[in-house]
C-alpha cells in the first residue's frame, strides 16, 4: 500500500469543533495511524451535539474522502464520582485484523477529590485487548481531569464480543463529603465497554450523530449526520420515524438520508428536527435500514414554562457478561432536569425486561424526593449474571409531580447479554519470525491458550493454516493443549519455523494462521485464530541497536530508570542503529509515531525518522535522539507531579536489493519524570474562606515561576496573605472594599495561603459558588486550570 497523504481536513455542518494536530496527519505510512485532536464548543446544561469531519487524501494519485462522525456531550463533573469511562465503541474487522480506538477517562467529584494508583483493567484476561497510549499506569487523577485513551482491538474469534474496560483506584482522598455510596466509597468505575465484531463479505456499519437539545424559540432545530462505515454500499437509504414520547406530535423530521450511503464513510447524509408549538416535550426516534432498527434516540426540546423535564442516560449503555461472573463495574444512570420547574414527590424504579438472566442491585443514590431545574443527580449499581443466556434492557422509571400534575419519564436503557460459551484467547509475539536461509537455523515461538470463560472448552483441534507455496512454513512442533480445556485454564503452543535450504536469494514471506477450533455451551462450533507473520530471507541484512544512553541519571533499565527533572534545560535519549549488513539500507525509517507524549526528536537526531525515510550505509551508523518535551508534560492529559515514561526502543525497517525488513526494538526504555504541581483546597472557616496552594516536587519550580488567580465573584475585601508572597488587586470595585479581585502569587517564596473576605450581606444559610481562574501560569508545572468552592453564610441563631 503506497502513502496515503491528506490534502487538508475540513469540518462541514459544524464549525465550532475546532480540529488541532492536523499537521501530524500530512503523511499516514501503510499500516499506520495518526491523532488529530479537537476541541468542543461549550455546552449548555445536559446537552450534546456531533460534528461531522471529512478528510480529504490522496492515494496512489488518486483523490478520495471519508468522515468521521463525532458525538460529544455535556458531563456534570462535580455531581459524579470516581473514574470512569463515557460510552464505548464498536468495531468490525476480519478475523486476525487490528484496529484501534479511543475512549475518554474522566474523574469526577467535588473539587479537589484524588484518586490515586489509577490503574486500567478489563473484565477477562482477552489478548485482543490492549491500552497502547494516553494512560499511565499507577498515575494520579483529580476532579475534573480528562484523558483520551487509545485502545488496540484484535479480533482473534469466530463469534462477536462485547468486553468491558475499566478504571480502579486507591482509596481516594475526598473533599468534602462525595460519592454514590453511603459509607466507603466504590473504587471501580464505569466502563468502556467495546465491540469486535465480525464483518460479512458484504456489510453496512451506519453510525449516527447525537441529537442536541432544543431550545425553542430560540434554537428551534436540531441535526445529526450519519456515515455508514461499512464495505459495501448500502442499497437503500434509511428511515427516520417517532415511535413514542411526551410531545411526539410536535416534532418534525426532516430526512435527507433517503439516497443510499456509500462504503467506507466516502459520503454522509443529515436528518433534522424542528419543534411546531413551544410547549417542552420529548420523543424517542428510531433509525431503520432495510426495516431492520440500527438506532433509537430521544429528541428532547424545551421552553422557559415552568414544567419539569428529565433527561436520564446510562454509562455504559450496553454490558455483556458469562454466566456465573462477578462483575466489579459500576452502571450508573444521570439523572437530569432540563426543564425549567422541579420534578417533586420524585420516585425511581428499576426494570429489568429479563429479571431470568441477570439481577440489579442498586448500590447508590444522590436523586432524592425533588429534582430542581439545572440539577444533576445520579443512581448506580451493578449486575450479577444468573446461569442462564439471554439478552435484555434495564432501565428506570421516574415519576413524580409539579403544581398538581403528574410527570413520569423513563431513562435511557442499557442493553445486557449473558453468554454460556467458552472463550479461547491466544497470547504471544507479533512480531515477524525472520529466518536466515543457511540450511541450519530454527525459530520457536510459545504461544499461551487461555479458556477466559467459565465454561468448558470441548473437542479443541490445533492446525496451521498457510494456503502458500513457500517452503518451509511454520508449523505446530509440541502442545500440552488436549482435547477439552476448563474455564480459567491455560496451555500452552510451541510453533517451529526451520531449518531452510541454504539460498542467498533466498526472499519471501508470508503469514500463516494458528487456528483452534472447539465447541462448548450453547454453540457448536467455535474458531479463535492467531496470525504468526513469517519471512526467509538469504541474505543476513542485519540491525543493531545499541543500549540508550542519557544525560540523564540511571541507566533506563526497569531498576535503575533515567531520571528526568523538569529543573534541567534539555534531556535527551541517544541510542545508535548499526548497519552491520553487507548491503546499504535504502528507504529506512525509525518509527517514532508511537512513542508516548512528552517525547520529541531532537534536532541532533541523525536518523530518519517519523515520516521521513533515508539510507543507511553498510556499517554505517546513525543516532536516533529523543528530547523530553517538558513544556508538554506539563499539560498532557495525565499530567501530574511524577510520572512514570517508559517506552519500546524504536523499531526499524528499510529494504535491501533483496527485500523489505523490519526489526522491533526488543527493549523497553524506563524514564521517570519530576516536575512541579501545584494543587488547591478551599476550606470555610467562620465568614472567610481559606485558601491553600500546595506544590509538589517544588525544587523543580523555574525561577521566575508565578501564577494570576481571577476570582470570579465579589469578595467582601481584599484577600488577605497569610503565607507566602502574593499581592491582590482589584480588578471591579462595587464600593466599601466589595468588588472584583485577583491575586499574583510567587511559588518560589513558598507555598501561597489566602483568606478571602466572603460577603457579609448573604442572608441566613444562603449559598454562593466562586471559581479561581488561573490566567496566568509558569511553564514546566502543572497547574489546575481552575479551582471553585461553595461559600455558605452561617445559619441565623434564633
Amino acid at each position: 500500500m503506497a502513502n496515503a497523504r491528506f490534502l487538508k481536513a475540513d469540518i462541514i455542518n459544524n464549525s465550532k469543533l475546532q480540529l488541532s494536530d492536523v499537521a501530524k496527519c500530512t503523511s499516514i505510512p501503510a499500516g499506520g495511524y495518526c491523532a488529530i485532536s479537537f476541541t468542543t464548543p461549550n455546552l449548555a446544561f445536559a446537552d450534546s451535539g456531533n460534528a461531522l469531519i471529512t478528510m480529504n487524501y490522496n492515494q496512489d494519485g488518486k483523490s478520495q474522502q471519508t468522515h468521521q462522525v463525532v458525538n460529544y456531550s455535556y458531563v456534570d463533573v462535580n455531581s459524579g464520582y470516581g473514574v470512569n469511562f463515557l460510552g464505548g465503541a464498536s468495531v468490525a474487522m476480519l478475523q486476525g485484523k487490528t484496529r484501534h480506538v479511543v475512549g475518554y477517562l474522566y474523574a469526577g467529584g467535588k473539587t479537589g477529590t484524588t484518586y490515586n494508583n489509577v490503574e486500567i483493567d478489563r473484565s477477562v484476561r482477552y489478548d485482543g485487548l490492549k491500552v497502547v497510549r494516553g494512560f499511565i499506569l499507577g498515575q494520579q487523577m483529580k476532579s475534573g481531569q480528562i484523558i483520551p485513551v487509545e485502545f488496540e482491538l484484535t479480533r482473534q474469534n469466530s463469534q462477536s464480543l462485547l468486553l468491558q474496560s475499566y478504571a480502579k483506584w486507591a482509596n481516594p482522598s475526598l473533599a468534602g463529603k462525595s460519592g454514590l455510596e453511603s459509607g466507603a466509597p466504590f473504587n471501580t468505575g464505569n466502563p468502556a465497554s467495546l465491540g469486535i465484531n465480525p464483518v460479512p463479505e458484504n456489510a453496512v456499519s451506519f453510525i449516527i450523530g447525537h441529537a442536541s437539545i432544543m431550545r425553542i424559540p430560540d434554537d428551534s432545530s436540531s441535526t445529526v449526520n450519519i456515515i455508514n462505515n461499512g464495505n459495501v454500499n448500502a442499497d437503500n437509504g434509511i428511515e427516520v420515524s417517532k415511535v413514542s414520547g411526551d410531545g411526539e406530535a410536535n416534532l418534525n423530521i426532516t430526512n435527507n438520508c433517503n439516497s443510499p450511503l456509500l462504503k467506507n464513510a466516502e459520503n454522509s447524509c443529515q436528518v433534522s428536527f424542528d419543534v411546531s408549538g413551544y410547549d417542552s416535550g420529548n420523543a424517542v426516534v428510531e433509525f431503520k435500514y432495510h426495516d431492520t432498527v440500527i438506532g433509537t434516540q430521544t429528541i428532547y426540546w424545551i421552553n422557559n414554562k415552568a414544567t419539569p423535564s428529565i433527561k436520564a442516560t446510562v454509562n455504559p449503555n450496553s454490558v455483556s457478561y458469562q454466566v456465573e461472573d462477578t462483575p466489579v463495574e459500576v452502571i450508573t444512570y444521570t439523572l437530569q432536569n432540563i426543564g425549567k420547574a422541579p420534578l417533586q414527590t420524585a420516585s425511581y424504579a428499576p426494570k429489568l425486561t429479563s429479571s431470568a438472566i441477570i439481577d440489579w442491585a442498586q448500590s447508590g443514590n444522590t436523586c432524592g424526593t425533588e429534582i430542581n431545574p439545572g440539577s444533576t443527580c445520579m443512581i448506580s449499581g451493578s449486575f450479577t449474571p444468573k446461569p442462564v443466556v439471554g439478552t435484555g434492557h434495564a432501565y428506570y422509571s421516574i415519576n413524580g409531580s409539579y403544581s398538581g400534575k403528574n410527570y413520569s419519564f423513563v431513562s435511557q436503557p442499557v442493553t445486557y447479554s449473558v453468554t454460556g460459551d467458552p472463550l479461547l484467547s491466544i497470547s504471544g509475539s507479533n512480531e515477524t519470525m525472520q529466518l536466515l536461509a543457511d540450511g541450519e537455523s530454527t525459530i520457536v515461538r510459545t504461544y499461551t491458550v487461555t479458556n477466559i470463560s467459565n465454561v468448558k472448552a470441548t473437542n479443541i483441534d490445533l492446525a496451521i493454516i498457510d494456503a502458500s507455496a513457500n517452503q518451509p512454513k511454520p508449523e505446530i512442533s509440541n502442545s500440552t493443549c488436549g482435547s477439552e480445556l476448563n474455564g480459567q485454564v491455560q496451555c500452552e503452543i510451541s510453533v517451529t519455523y526451520g531449518p531452510a535450504t541454504k539460498d542467498p536469494l533466498a526472499n519471501e514471506s508470508g503469514t500463516a494462521i494458528l487456528g483452534i477450533d472447539y465447541a462448548g455451551g450453547t454453540s457448536g462450533s467455535l474458531n479463535t485464530q492467531k496470525p504468526i507473520d513469517y519471512k526467509l530471507v538469504g541474505n543476513d541484512s542485519v540491525l543493531v541497536m545499541s543500549e540508550p544512553t542519557s544525560d540523564m541519571q540511571g541507566s533506563g533499565t526497569s531498576g535503575d530508570a533515567f531520571e528526568g527533572l523538569a529543573s534541567v534545560a534539555s534531556q535527551k535519549i541517544s541510542i545508535e542503529y548499526h548497519n552491520t549488513g553487507l548491503y546499504e539500507m535504502v528507504n529506512f525509517n525509525i518509527n517514532t509515531n508511537i512513542l508516548p507524549y512528552g517525547y520529541k526528536v531532537a534536532s541532533s537526531s541523525t536518523c530518519p525518522s517519523g515520516v521521513n525515510t533515508g539510507s543507511l550505509a553498510a556499517g554505517g551508523t546513525c543516532t536516533l535522539v529523543i528530547e523530553l518535551d517538558q513544556e508538554l508534560l506539563a499539560i498532557v492529559p495525565g499530567a501530574a507531579a511524577n510520572m512514570t515514561l517508559d517506552f519500546e526502543r524504536p523499531e526499524a525497517s528499510w529494504t535491501t536489493t533483496f527485500g523489505s525488513y523490519h526489526q522491533s526494538g526488543n527493549m523497553i526504555v524506563h524514564v521517570t519524570y519530576k516536575q512541579a504541581q501545584l494543587s488547591v483546597t478551599a476550606n470555610t472557616i467562620d465568614t472567610d474562606e481559606i485558601i491553600s496552594m500546595s506544590i509538589a516536587n517544588s525544587d523543580q519550580l523555574p525561577n521566575p515561576s508565578s501564577v494570576k488567580v481571577n476570582i470570579d465573584q465579589p469578595l467582601g475585601g481584599a484577600p488577605v496573605v497569610t503565607a507566602g508572597s502574593c499581592t491582590s488587586h482589584q480588578e471591579e470595585d462595587y464600593g466599601d472594599g466589595i468588588g472584583i479581585y485577583s491575586v499574583t502569587c510567587d511559588l518560589n517564596a513558598g507555598e501561597p495561603q489566602l483568606t478571602l473576605p466572603m460577603l457579609d450581606y448573604l442572608l441566613c444559610g444562603e449559598t454562593a459558588d466562586y471559581i479561581g481562574d488561573f490566567v496566568e501560569v509558569p511553564s514546566k508545572v502543572v497547574i489546575p486550570g481552575y479551582f471553585d468552592f461553595s461559600y455558605t453564610a452561617p445559619a441565623c441563631t434564633p
